[in-house]
């Protein structure tokens, strides 16, 4: 199944390297072609390199707690039955996003954003999207989704 929608990857306890990695493994997501452009993977890094943002018509296993576990595992080498995830709600507008916390031996390492929900459309996880960006654009310097 097919989800076209934001997603935010917050860092909170990888290494540099480790957060570079990662940033390059996300922006592979998603169809490298499409005859709707908005469809393609597109990003958007925080000037301090401890967020991007990405939007794309992910596939299901791509951004489920599995596939992000099993790439926690291939960067950090904590094997994928070690990590645990904590799963909360947040509204930046008018709709809800899911977040999901990912922490193994007793660190929070990301923070994962559904902007709109897990199955919100791409419209609503842009109208969540641009105001979690107004909300913290002090860290964001000012970026506006498109």
């Amino acid at each position: 199944m097919t989800w076209h929608g934001y997603l935010g990857l917050i860092n909170t306890g990888l290494a540099k390297g480790e957060r570079d990695t990662l940033k390059a493994l996300v922006k592979q997501l998603g169809p490298s072609q499409d005859r709707d452009p908005s469809r393609i993977n597109h990003s958007r890094e925080r000037l301090d390199g401890a967020g991007i943002l990405i939007v794309a018509a992910f596939e299901e296993g791509e951004i489920d707690e599995d596939g992000f576990k099993a790439r926690l595992e291939t960067i950090t080498g904590i094997g994928a039955g070690e990590w645990v995830t904590e799963e909360s709600k947040a509204s930046f507008g008018n709709y809800s996003s899911n977040l999901t916390t990912y922490s193994a031996r007793g660190t929070d390492y990301i923070t994962v954003i559904h902007f709109g929900g897990s199955s919100g459309t791409w419209e609503e996880g842009k109208d969540e999207a641009n105001n979690y960006i107004i909300a913290n654009a002090g860290a964001w310097e000012g970026i506006r989704v498109r």
